[in-house]
């Protein structure tokens, strides 16, 4: 089976209803399903939607449903099994916001997942961030966990003892971190990416 064929399922019917509103089977199906997310980031890709830029003219919701197109299952397909990923691309790919629902995805179903997010100055890190926060926004009620904290620079998930942090590109950040993930957004262009790659080798080599 594919990640496609994975992925490409329908959302259960009553995910977008609130669980007052559920009979007991849409309930025990919710348990299944929230289940059957946590362990495979293609099948919770179903349930992502995402926040596309409205242009004048434009009519319809600028909500759509997440698309898993071939170049993004090759890339869901690398996230999954290798550990050192280097991405060469075009822009407006959807390859930030494939990575910014990937590392969301990880730390809500992860215990003590601690994930971190370098970009080439404040307000790009915090931009990546909130790709992130735009993607939980629209999960279904039966997905998410309280926040805490809720900033610019940082996604908490008390219940998971997990996080997602978003830092500028210093000579210093991140170092003190031990961390799952590692994100380098537009590396390229970040003035200390050598010493943030350096920093980053104890978390690679201890598996993350």
């Amino acid at each position: 089976m594919t990640y496609r064929d994975i992925f490409s399922g329908s959302p259960l019917a009553c995910a977008y209803k609130t669980l007052e509103d559920c009979s007991v089977k849409e309930k025990e199906q919710l348990v299944i399903e929230r289940a059957l997310c946590k362990i495979s980031f293609p099948y919770w890709l179903r349930y992502v939607k995402i926040v596309t830029t409205p242009i004048p003219g434009q009519t319809g919701s600028s909500i759509r449903q997440f698309d898993l197109l071939p170049h993004l299952e090759q890339f869901v397909s690398s996230l999954l099994s290798d550990s050192l990923i280097t991405v060469l691309k075009s822009r407006q790919i959807r390859i930030s916001t494939t990575l910014a629902a990937y590392v969301l995805w990880f730390a809500m179903n992860n215990e003590g997942a601690n994930n971190l997010l370098f970009s080439k100055g404040q307000p790009e890190a915090k931009e990546l961030l909130s790709k992130a926060h735009r993607i939980y926004g629209q999960l279904p009620g039966f997905l998410k966990h309280k926040i805490d904290p809720d900033s610019t620079e940082e996604l908490g998930f008390p219940s998971m003892k997990s996080s997602i942090k978003a830092f500028p590109s210093t000579s210093s950040a991140g170092i003190s971190y031990t961390a799952s993930i590692v994100v380098c957004d537009e590396h390229q262009e970040h003035p200390y990416a050598e010493e943030n790659y350096i920093s980053g080798k104890p978390t690679r080599d201890a598996g993350g």
